[in-house]
């Protein structure tokens, strides 16, 4: 009886955990075309737990990647900012339980991706447009 329980726990434990699975095609295209001049910002996008392993960059501490928050029960956001002809420059994400809301989420992805746009632009002299929300989880906007 007791070997049961811990089976069915089990079992039970691995079908509410889920998995993160690759971005779909589509996805993938629309995010390296938008991204070309940032390709770094794609890979932090579409970064999956696989990746952490072997570029812990790609993921917040080395462990989270965008793609688990986004495909999990948390709300992401991903930011961008662009230079003056509409490139993508540069890009932050941020995450936090459904609980907290959309627009804590947006806020928090925005002030990262404003300071680093701010050094960005005192390192290279370059103008950037203000950040914006390029996705909430896998949604592009």
């Amino acid at each position: 009886m007791k070997l049961k329980n811990i089976t069915l726990s089990a079992l039970l434990g691995f079908g509410l955990s889920g998995c993160v699975s690759l971005p779909p095609p589509t996805l993938v295209d629309r995010v390296k075309s938008d991204m070309v001049s940032a390709p770094s910002c794609a890979q932090l996008f579409l970064a999956g737990p696989v990746d952490c392993r072997t570029d812990r960059s790609l993921c917040v501490n080395g462990i989270l990647s965008y793609q688990e928050d986004a495909q999990g029960p948390k709300n992401a956001a991903f930011t961008v900012f662009e230079n003056e002809v509409g490139q993508i420059k540069g890009c932050a994400w941020s995450s936090a339980g459904f609980a907290r809301g959309w627009e804590y989420v947006e806020n928090s992805a925005l002030a990262s991706c404003e300071k680093l746009s701010v050094s960005t632009m005192s390192r290279t002299g370059e103008r950037m447009k203000p950040c914006r929300v390029y996705a909430r989880d896998n949604e592009i906007r």
